[in-house]
């Protein structure tokens, strides 16, 4: 019989409007009140009621996804990807060296 495997999660990643990074990147985020709201630049919308919104800006992955993995994979995906990196980052472990394929 194969055992479950168990899954221990020692560190925080995040991708918001406001930062992206650990523990430490959103404490000082809320420290300083910041706000994400600024004017839409991600798609179109002059047919909505509202022009602001907190987007993440695809500037920010830049160091966290490559360009080559970036190009196949969706945005969700490297969304995804970059917070995975940065809580694996704020877990202490600098041994994230793998390539996505």
């Amino acid at each position: 019989m194969i055992s479950p495997r168990r899954v221990v999660i020692t560190g925080m990643g995040t991708v918001n409007a406001v930062t992206a990074g650990g523990a430490r990147a959103v404490a000082s985020a809320l420290e300083a009140g910041q706000s994400a709201i600024r004017p839409v630049r991600g798609f179109d919308v002059s047919g909505l009621p509202s022009r602001l919104a907190a987007e993440v800006d695809e500037t920010v992955l830049a160091g966290l996804v490559d360009r080559d993995a970036a190009r196949r994979l969706s945005r969700i995906c490297r969304l995804t990807l970059a917070a995975c990196r940065l809580a694996v980052g704020d877990a202490r472990n600098g041994s994230w060296t793998s390539s996505v394929r």
